[in-house]
């Protein structure tokens, strides 16, 4: 919370909250930050694969519309083949 708010209050553009094993979800987190933030953007990692499309839009769409236009999404398209292991992707 503290290095979003001030990242925000310098000005910066945006940060990236990251997906993967040793993160916190990302969705959950920007949802939680965007409150405690003004203007700052949220690149949220994504990771095809382990949620349908239809979910991503959805949860991108909202998230969207209650931030005013802060979203940002990372497509992840690669990673470690054990953690993608540990998240049931098999590449």
């Amino acid at each position: 919370k503290q290095v979003a708010q001030a990242a925000d209050y310098l000005g910066y553009t945006g940060v990236l909250l990251p997906t993967g094993q040793g993160c916190e979800d990302p969705w959950v987190l920007a949802s939680a930050l965007a409150a405690e933030t003004e203007k700052l953007k949220f690149l949220v990692a994504v990771r095809p694969g382990l949620m349908s499309p239809t979910v991503a839009a959805r949860m991108a769409s909202t998230f969207d519309r209650i931030s005013d236009g802060r979203l940002l999404i990372n497509v992840v398209a690669g990673g470690d083949p054990v953690e993608l292991q540990g998240d049931g992707l098999y590449l």
